[in-house]
């Protein structure tokens, strides 16, 4: 726009990325005992179809309770920047716009293993969720010049959602 402000619009795609999850304990009732100490219980076991579901089981071999989640996502960016005082190799800036993005989780159903035995926990179900929004992405950094036309760049931004996604990057910028 000028030499002090300019317009920013970026692309980024999170990939996929694989979580497994586990819990154990002595027995079925001694694992259920445990899950119910964590803050999220009641609200996970529902997602997987096991709302009302005790585990149950006294044996004295190791209970376990497994599960794998699948996270993908993906989010495009319109800022615009204001660049201090500049010099010949460094601007440093601040960035403040709009993002957009979405989120995709895919979680699989819990097994249940007591006394060796890996099996499903009845009632257990697949869960898939999408979420996404609209939020403010602020950020500062600094291009270094590398010649009229080619610049590098380190920076940190951050998406102002629900929980916040913080980034910090490195990249070439071509002028044109």
């Amino acid at each position: 726009m000028n030499k002090n402000f300019a317009v920013e619009g970026s692309y980024t795609d999170y990939s996929s990325d694989t979580t497994d999850l586990s819990m154990s304990a002595t027995n079925g009732a001694a694992l259920e005992t445990a899950m119910g100490k964590l803050n999220d219980t009641a609200g996970f076991k529902s997602l997987i179809g096991l709302t009302g579901t005790t585990l149950t089981g006294t044996g004295t071999n190791n209970a376990k309770i497994t599960s794998s989640a699948t996270l993908s996502g993906r989010n495009i960016d319109l800022s615009g920047l204001y660049y201090f005082a500049q010099s010949d190799s460094f601007e440093p800036f601040v960035k403040l716009g709009v993002s957009a993005w979405n989120l995709k989780g895919e979680y699989s159903a819990f097994q249940y293993d007591n006394a060796g035995v890996l099996t499903t926990i009845a009632g257990a179900t697949d869960f898939s969720g999408k979420i996404s929004g609209t939020d403010v992405i602020y950020g500062v950094g600094v291009d270094g010049k590398i010649n009229d036309t080619i610049k590098y760049r380190v920076d940190f931004d951050r998406i102002k959602a629900d929980d916040d996604v913080d980034s910090i990057g490195i990249s070439m910028l071509y002028n044109f």
